[in-house]
C-alpha cells in the first residue's frame, strides 16, 4: 500500500511580552518559524511507524531494507526522506548503525543525537538520503538505567 499524501513539517512558536515602568508593556508575537516539504508521493511512497520499549542499555537496529508498514507489507526502503523520533520516558541515542550504517543527516559514521524523556527531532531533507545493502542501518540506544520509550516514523521511498 502506497503514500496517498505526506507532509514534513517542523515549526517553532512563541509570543513574549516585556513590562516598562510607566509605559504599556511591549509585546511581540504570536510569531513562529516554520519549514516544510511534501515529497512526490510516486517516489517517496512508503512510511515505517512504531512505539518501542528498550529496556536499560538495550539497543534495536532498524535496517531500513527489511521494514513492515502499518499493513504488515514489506518495505525495502532505496531512498529515506525524513524521520520522526519522539521519547516519552527514558533516554535514547540515535546513531548510524554500527554495521552497514545509514549516515543520512549525521555526516559521519561517529556523530549521534541523544534524546532526554519529553523530547524529539524531526528531520526532513529536500533531498533523499540513498539506502542500499550497506548503507542501510540506523540504531537506538537506551542510554538510561530504566526503560527507554519511544516513537520512530520513517518516511522514504522503495
Amino acid at each position: 500500500m502506497a503514500l496517498t499524501s505526506s507532509v514534513i513539517t517542523g515549526k517553532i512558536q512563541w509570543s513574549q511580552i516585556k513590562n516598562n515602568a510607566g509605559f504599556a508593556p511591549t509585546k511581540q508575537g504570536p510569531d513562529y518559524i516554520a519549514s516544510s516539504i511534501a515529497p512526490p508521493i510516486n517516489t517517496i511512497n512508503e512510511i515505517f511507524a512504531e512505539n518501542r520499549v528498550l529496556a536499560a542499555s538495550a539497543s534495536h537496529t532498524y535496517d531500513l531494507t527489511t521494514m513492515t508498514n502499518f499493513f504488515g507489507e514489506a518495505i525495502t526502503f532505496t531512498k529515506a526522506r525524513a524521520l520522526h523520533l519522539a521519547v516519552q520516558g527514558g533516554q535514547i541515542e540515535l546513531s548510524p548503525g554500527v554495521s552497514d550504517p545509514l549516515t543520512w543527516f549525521f555526516g559521519g559514521t561517529s556523530p549521534s543525537i541523544t534524546l532526554p524523556d519529553g523530547s524529539f527531532i524531526t528531520v526532513g531533507g529536500g533531498s533523499n538520503a540513498t539506502v542500499s545493502g550497506s548503507v542501510k542501518n540506523l540504531t537506538i540506544t537506551n542510554t538510561g538505567a530504566t526503560s527507554a520509550t519511544y516513537q520512530i516514523t520513517i518516511i522514504g521511498g522503495v
